[in-house]
């Protein structure tokens, strides 16, 4: 049942689409929608739940064990399918590339990352799912009821209307960087049982297991980069707005919170009372074993290419439609004085630091240098497109910073570095030098190639 996406094209989830951010809890929506257009949503959903989780979806370091292999190292990639269940046109699709997904990691896999701070242990992939899923619905309630399916009627090129589901689902992949481990004996203990109900009685990581890989990055002139934050005010009001940021992400999955919020559940004060304290004391443990934390909040020292990473998340988690802006979206424009043009319209945030012997700028999206043909357009530039709410009606870029802006308000961090801040930045000599760094957003344009011979 091999479908490929364009195939599946034309959607009424058993009613519509509406503004994918409001979606209502019902069975039906309004109108109709697009599976390509969906699959950007759910997966902007699913990365805004946290700055690690977004990361996951791209690969991160980590070893897995499997039964009859042993652990092994390599690269663990979060995969978001959309499970379509209609006749002719079943299929498990990947969010992330629109294609066809079938190899996962089965539940009875175990994972370790050092990089993600719910498997710094060895977790179950079978209880690392339902504890993760609970964090994306709590963070976008919207998405959860594509988790539990929807009933759709769905129109493709070639057939008529037909009736089905469709449904959300989280799985990992796992693509091994080493050579092959021979499994030991913890093997022996986990088919004795030590599978069952996700406790693990001893730790079968071998004693010499091999250490985690670097994940490859694009390199970049400034990737190499360490900043040091120097200016104790503004290190003091960065601190507390990630602590404030990982509290509110971290207390949505408690129990207690989670069960005070369940209709029909009474709950005394004299019975919450010490199932808040102790919610308050794992809180206090996971923000310890957090690394956004330690790399981020508690470090006046960290990596620039680790920041811009942060950064990205910071601007993505804020709205849909910034995501979209970071990616680039297809737009007609018309600035004064010339023709209308199309190509993609594109939101440029880029890192400048600064020593008096040499600046450094990095785009956080590409971490790359930004293009040096690249000039800011004016704010009377008229733009549209019919890939953004923000822009569906032919506006100026002013009202479209405007509204950009506003939504960034949500993002205090993004706003500590636009206003700039003193560093010591470290180089390839490693040495430390007194400069700045500061984060500049504008937009550009990319218009499309004429064809060779073609009148403009």
């Amino acid at each position: 049942n091999y479908v490929e996406p364009p195939r599946l094209d034309f959607v009424d989830l058993a009613g519509g689409r509406g503004n994918l951010e409001e979606i209502p809890a019902r069975g039906r929506w309004q109108s109709y929608f697009l599976i390509s257009d969906l699959a950007p949503w759910l997966l902007w959903g699913i990365a805004r739940s946290s700055h690690e989780v977004m990361q996951l979806l791209e690969g991160i370091p980590a070893r897995a064990f499997k039964l009859g292999q042993g652990w092994r190292t390599g690269i663990v990639r979060l995969v978001a399918t959309l499970e379509t269940k209609i006749p002719g046109l079943s299929a498990s699709l990947d969010l992330a590339t629109l294609q066809v997904h079938q190899s996962l990691l089965p539940s009875n896999t175990m994972l370790q990352s050092d990089q993600y701070s719910a498997c710094q242990q060895p977790t179950w992939v079978a209880k690392f799912l339902p504890d993760l899923i609970q964090q994306i619905e709590a963070t976008t309630p919207s998405v959860s009821r594509f988790f539990a399916g929807a009933e759709v009627d769905a129109l493709a090129p070639n057939h008529n209307w037909q009736s089905g589901s469709i449904q959300l689902q989280l799985g990992f992949e796992f693509v091994a960087t080493d050579a092959i481990a021979f499994p030991d004996f913890a093997e022996a203990s986990i088919e004795q049982g030590g599978e069952e109900g996700g406790a693990i009685a001893s730790d079968p990581s071998p004693s010499n297991a091999i250490d985690t890989a670097p994940f490859p990055t694009p390199s970049s002139d400034s990737s190499h980069l360490q900043i040091k934050f120097t200016h104790p005010d503004w290190l003091e009001k960065y601190s507390k707005t990630l602590l404030q940021q990982q509290i509110a992400s971290n207390i949505q999955q408690l129990p207690t919170f989670r069960a005070a919020g369940e209709k029909n559940r009474n709950l005394s004060s004299q019975s919450l009372i010490p199932l808040i304290v102790r919610d308050a004391c794992n809180l206090v443990d996971l923000l310890q074993a957090s690394p956004a934390q330690s790399n981020h909040a508690l470090q006046q020292e960290i990596r620039l290419e680790t920041l811009t990473r942060q950064l990205l998340w910071s601007f993505s988690r804020s709205a849909f439609e910034v995501m979209q802006l970071i990616g680039g979206i297809r737009v007609n424009l018309l600035q004064p004085g010339c023709n209308w043009e199309t190509g993609t319209l594109r939101l440029l945030a880029s890192l400048t630091s600064k020593t008096p012997e040499q600046d450094w700028h990095l785009d956080i999206a590409t971490r790359q240098p930004p293009q040096p043909h690249v000039f800011p357009l004016a704010h009377d530039v008229v733009v549209q497109s019919h890939e953004s709410h923000w822009c569906k009606y032919p506006d100026v870029l002013g009202q479209l910073e405007a509204k950009l802006m506003q939504q960034l308000e949500q993002a205090p961090e993004l706003h500590l570095f636009m206003s700039g801040t003193d560093a010591e930045i470290s180089g390839d000599n490693q040495q430390w030098h007194s400069g700045a760094i500061q984060l500049n957003v504008s937009f550009e344009f990319i218009p499309d190639l004429r064809a060779p011979g073609r009148a403009p």
